[in-house]
């Protein structure tokens, strides 16, 4: 595939989300070189998605946290440059392997260093949200078949929440385990950033506190953007579509490669942005 169409994106999510509750909720995992885990879902929906989108010789490129170590640098700078489909097979496979269902299978579409559209799916809380020419479209569905189809989709007029003391706030691990928060308001560490930026979309979440790395909130920036929030991270740099050495680190010989520089701040507004920062104790990165 070499452009978005979004009704054979609904399939193909679909297909994934439907192999993924085969395995949901086992407990057979794995621990990768970076700590992170690692599922047989994962390697298995990660291949599958190869198919549709890990074409080279069409000039279409693939980068997915499951294989992109595997191509040479020439590839990794073709899918920089050119179409490029980011994907995260299970994003918050800690979540999926331990029967939580805060996790989701996401699919991004990017051109010449900037993501377009994204799409995201949540089979276990029976949601879809997916981008199309600047509106986010929506639909949810109980039934665990995973079985939608595009015309299901309805779009969702953006609402951000506006900041108060009792809104929730969403936070990473790294900003669980290693940050300070010094509000009142209830938090949320739900292991997943597709979770919690279709949360922040859908207006359930004021704030969330991303530590990431691109695949885990490619499909998202598109969503946010369209949603009227805004980003910024900790050393003062917007977050936007574009996929840049500012923003994340992406030289080859950076241990660090593809994670995002700092800690993004994702809010309904820039002056909400400021105030969590103010009020926040964050990691040294």
């Amino acid at each position: 595939m070499n452009k978005w169409q979004p009704g054979k994106i609904v399939e193909i999510l679909c297909e994934c989300g439907r192999i993924a509750m085969d395995f949901y909720g086992r407990k057979e995992r794995s621990i990768k070189a970076d700590h992170s885990l690692v599922t047989a879902a994962d390697k298995k929906l990660e291949s599958m998605l190869g198919k549709y989108f890990n074409h080279p010789d069409d000039d279409v490129y693939m980068i997915g946290e499951e294989t992109v170590s595997l191509h040479d640098e020439k590839y990794i700078q073709n899918a920089l440059n050119k179409t490029c489909w980011i994907v995260d097979p299970i994003d918050g496979t800690a979540p999926f392997s331990n029967n939580l269902p805060t996790w989701g299978i996401s699919i991004a579409f990017a051109e010449n260093g900037v993501v377009r559209e994204g799409a995201i799916l949540q089979p276990a809380t029976g949601e879809i949200m997916l981008t199309n020419k600047g509106k986010n479209l929506y639909a949810r569905d109980l039934r665990p078949d995973c079985n939608w189809n595009f015309s299901k989709l309805k779009e969702i007029v953006p609402h951000p929440v506006e900041f108060d003391p009792g809104t929730m706030i969403s936070v990473s691990q790294k900003m669980t385990k290693f940050g300070t928060i010094k509000l009142d308001n209830p938090v949320h560490a739900t292991g997943s950033c597709v979770y919690s930026v279709t949360g922040l979309a859908l207006g359930r979440y004021s704030v969330y506190f991303a530590t990431v790395k691109l695949w885990d909130i490619a499909s998202g920036l598109p969503m946010l953007a369209n949603a009227g929030l805004t980003a910024e991270t900790n050393f003062d740099v917007k977050v936007t579509n574009k996929i840049s050495e500012e923003l994340y680190h992406l030289d080859s010989s950076d241990q660090r490669r593809w994670t995002l520089r700092g800690i993004a701040v994702i809010a309904p507004d820039m002056e909400t942005v400021r105030y969590m920062r103010k009020n926040m104790e964050l990691p040294d990165y």
